[in-house]
């Protein structure tokens, strides 16, 4: 950014203020497009012996996320507590991600 535009205010500030403050986290904004748009594709993952293309939701990708996140809390996950996740990149692996930010680790 130029040095001559400079924000009066911080970029998050301004988010928490038309979002909500929890929408300023990674997790506070998936949560804030779900509740938007439910039922829009978040993704795309092939599954299947034909290997078709399936839709995940917004709404599904976020409650996906939040089961992966209450399953670590209560296994005792703490706040800042490091989370290895040993996949290969996946969709699952977007969604356990987001579970393990929104949990705090």
């Amino acid at each position: 950014m130029p040095a001559d535009s400079a924000r009066s205010e911080p970029v998050l500030a301004i988010l928490a203020k038309r979002l909500g403050a929890e929408a300023c986290t990674v997790p506070g904004m998936l949560g804030a497009r779900a509740a938007r748009t439910p039922h829009g594709i978040a993704q795309w993952q092939q599954q299947g012996p034909d290997g078709d293309w399936l839709p995940t939701s917004w709404r599904e990708f976020h409650d996906r996320a939040e089961r992966v996140a209450d399953g670590l809390l209560a296994r005792g996950l703490a706040c800042g507590q490091a989370v290895g996740i040993m996949a290969t990149g996946s969709p699952r692996w977007d969604i356990v991600q987001m579970g393990v930010l929104a949990a705090g680790g």
